[in-house]
């Protein structure tokens, strides 16, 4: 019998996300240095379900069922006024409405229960687009002062988008994305 191979050093993983491209021009040149996401490849977005399923199980069946939730879901406006800091570590956009993301989160997990929002990290979802995090909280407020000045971000949602990716810098790709509706 052959021995079982290694399992592969940075393994992938998949991620549904609302890409916000509206974003890039305001925090895009602080993501790229102080958001892990960017460096991966990973545009602005708000995440909707992080960490998805591993993405040779995504198959037809999670697809169709996939297709399934989004169809449920009407396209929507967003609009992100207001920054937010989830302790002295990351500084991040607030996306209104946030109820709707919470609902696309909560109809996920229904049609997906193994799959637990930030692999149950933290007790509640909020959503968010990161900006920086691991940063000097000084430095942080710095960027805060000039984001907020760019402020309000307007984007219409009309789709979630399947990305997969490993550890490696650049390596996250758009898999698919479902139209809303």
């Amino acid at each position: 019998m052959a021995p079982a191979a290694p399992a592969p050093a940075h393994p992938a993983r998949s991620a549904l996300i609302v890409e916000v491209s509206e974003a890039d021009r305001v925090v895009g040149e602080f993501r790229t240095p102080w958001d892990e996401a960017a460096t991966l490849g990973v545009p602005a977005h708000v995440s909707v379900l992080v960490p998805f399923l591993p993405p040779d199980t995504i198959d037809p069946s999670a697809r169709t069922r996939l297709a399934g939730v989004f169809a449920g879901f009407t396209r929507f406006d967003a609009t992100f006024t207001e920054t937010g800091w989830f302790g002295d570590r990351t500084l991040w956009l607030a996306p209104e409405p946030a109820d709707t993301f919470r609902k696309l989160t909560t109809a996920l997990v229904d049609a997906f229960p193994h799959c637990v929002p930030y692999g149950g990290r933290h007790d509640d979802v909020v959503p968010h687009l990161t900006v920086a995090h691991d940063a000097g909280r000084e430095e942080m407020e710095q960027v805060q002062q000039q984001v907020r000045g760019s402020l309000p971000i307007r984007t219409t949602v009309s789709g979630v988008s399947l990305w997969s990716g490993t550890d490696e810098p650049g390596s996250w790709r758009r898999v698919t994305t479902f139209r809303l509706g």
